[in-house]
């Protein structure tokens, strides 16, 4: 009896963990117990939406604010126009992205996903230059909503 116990014993736990390695029934996201869905990730090889040039000079960046008409990639072409190592970083929606640090004259290229509409911040991430003015913003507008319930496909004239 005490063997046919253990055979029960090690049957139901075999049972419980090949149920769990199969992952159970249901979409990815609901197993992995949260229920939120999975983050949103740009299709590979996605073409950008933007390229905007951004030149850091010491103590700013030129332009400081740029409006996009809708969400999506957004490749960032960097230039230290300053005489001080630079860098730069998008606080995005889907996390911080950022270049490795510019010497004076160097240059970077960076891919930011800006796929929600919002503001967000771009900035110099080195010692404290943004608190020195090395700062500005990036607004992302939702056009392409606008456009569609226009009706017209294009943005209304004001």
């Amino acid at each position: 009896m005490r063997m046919m116990g253990r055979k029960l014993t090690t049957a139901l736990i075999a049972g419980a963990l090949a149920s769990a390695a199969c992952g159970g029934s249901g979409p990815a996201h609901e197993r992995a117990g949260r229920g939120a869905p999975p983050p949103r990730v740009a299709p590979p090889g996605a073409a950008p939406i933007a390229t905007i040039r951004v030149r850091e000079i010491d103590m700013r960046l030129r332009p400081a604010k740029v409006t996009l008409r809708r969400p999506g990639l957004v490749r960032l072409e960097v230039i230290n126009a300053g005489s001080t190592l630079h860098a730069l970083q998008v606080d995005g929606p889907r996390g911080p992205v950022r270049t490795r640090p510019l010497a004076p004259h160097g240059s970077a290229t960076l891919t930011a996903d800006l796929g929600r509409p919002g503001e967000y911040e771009w900035y110099c991430p080195i010692a404290d230059h943004v608190d020195k003015g090395m700062r500005g913003t990036i607004k992302v507008l939702d056009r392409t909503a606008h456009d569609r319930a226009d009706g017209r496909g294009q943005s209304p004239k004001h």
